[in-house]
């Protein structure tokens, strides 16, 4: 496909450098515009680009993110790189957070830039393909950033909310090494598990895949992972593929919780989604895993828009924020689930949704509202179109409230690599 790239640049030499890329590139349009962001809003109107290029290597301050924020607010389907000499931690924080897709380094190397654009053609290719081709339900991904997390408790307690809002929703227990997600939604039995059924994926259709779930309710099934981790021995990233696929023109949502080893099946499940939300809880181990995993993550393809942070377990007040967080793992935190312990471990060794035993509890109406904003009803209980669940809701904002160097904060940030 041919996609219009527009430039801004102070620097005819380097509007220059990216004249000839995209000719390398190919299967471009480009536009080149000699000044600064002053005149974004124009260029945007009129060149109706799917590629913005803006070159911030002379005056590279929040000015000018500010400027970017305003005008890709009216057009965020727009993939931006910006070229600026500030790679620090801070500002390329800034620049995710506004929308930039790509932050290069100045001076300019038209190797970096081409594959830059590369990558934008590709993804955009794929999203057509995809926007043209997908008709089915939305694919969900938990990792817990380490054991204990609370991935499993919010996948499973996310989906029962979510077939709250009359949708069908299926749960693939996708940690091999004991899942239990069955527990947590009552351990209700099956028949089958995902590797039994992964041995025989070629056969897997929708009827199959439904009549070996376990049925929680009429809306929420869960396919259990296999009682010992030698039994997942031969299960492919292939076969995985064609299960979630089949799911997710079965059901409205698919919830997968996958297993943080991060081996070949769960990055296929991750590939697969449509969003990836990893679960951490605000202690260093978490914060760094959760940092690890990301870098991880996008070395592997992940496209960094698809990963956010939910804090579980958040209290107001720790001794670290939820902008350290975003610092170091340069993901967003788009949710944060509160501190409920006793009736969080009721509802695990009750085997009921906490949303259906104690649905007061500030948990249950955290993951209501998650669930509401990922499925909306109408005035009639009926499906009113779906967001994207990055919206946030709960009112906890991203405020640090800690200025110190010292103590707990200044530890974090010199552990994961940010300045005071």
């Amino acid at each position: 496909m041919t996609i219009k790239v527009s430039a801004i640049s102070n620097s005819e030499a380097n509007l220059k450098v990216f004249a000839d890329s995209t000719a390398v590139v190919g299967d471009t349009e480009y536009y080149p515009h000699i000044g600064t962001t002053e005149m974004l809003d124009n260029v945007l109107i009129t060149d109706k680009p799917d590629v913005l290029v803006l070159d911030a290597s002379v005056g590279a301050d929040l000015n000018i993110l500010q400027q970017i924020e305003s005008a890709l607010a009216k057009f965020p389907q727009i993939h931006t790189i910006l070229i600026s000499p500030d790679q620090s931690v801070e500002y390329l924080t800034l620049a995710m957070h506004i929308g930039v897709r790509k932050v290069l380094s100045s001076p300019l190397n038209a190797l970096s830039f081409q594959e830059a654009l590369r990558l934008a053609q590709s993804r955009m290719a794929a999203a057509a393909l995809a926007s043209a081709a997908f008709k089915g339900g939305l694919v969900i991904a938990l990792v817990g950033a380490k054991g204990g997390s609370g991935a499993t408790f919010i996948a499973t307690n996310l989906a029962y909310a979510l077939a709250r809002q009359n949708k069908r929703v299926a749960v693939l227990d996708l940690r091999f090494s004991f899942g239990d997600a069955a527990i947590y939604l009552g351990n209700t039995g099956a028949k089958t598990n995902v590797a039994e059924l992964a041995q025989q994926y070629l056969r897997v259709d929708e009827a199959m895949l439904e009549a070996s779930m376990a049925k929680v309710s009429e809306r929420v099934h869960i396919l259990v992972a296999p009682a010992t981790p030698d039994l997942a021995a031969e299960v492919t990233p292939a076969a995985i593929e064609k299960i979630i696929e089949v799911a997710r023109h079965h059901y409205d949502f698919v919830v997968l919780d996958v297993s943080n080893t991060l081996d070949a099946v769960a990055l296929k499940a991750i590939n697969l989604s449509n969003l990836l939300y990893m679960v951490l809880q605000l202690d260093i181990p978490n914060v760094r895993a959760a940092k690890s995993m990301g870098q991880y993550l996008r070395a592997c393809g992940c496209a960094p828009d698809k990963m956010q942070i939910v804090v579980n377990s958040y209290q107001r007040g720790a001794n670290f924020g939820l902008d350290d967080v975003e610092k170091s793992t340069l993901a967003r935190v788009a949710r944060t689930i509160p501190s409920s312990p006793a009736a969080v471990s009721d509802s695990i060794n009750q085997g009921i949704p906490l949303v259906e035993l104690t649905p007061r509890d500030p948990v249950a109406r955290a993951l209501k509202e998650w669930a509401e904003n990922l499925a909306p009803l109408d005035g009639n209980g009926h499906k009113n179109g779906r967001t994207n669940g990055n919206g946030n809701g709960n009112g906890n904002g991203n405020g640090n409230g800690n200025s110190q160097n010292g103590g707990p904060i200044g530890i974090l940030r010199r552990f994961m690599g940010f300045g005071q």
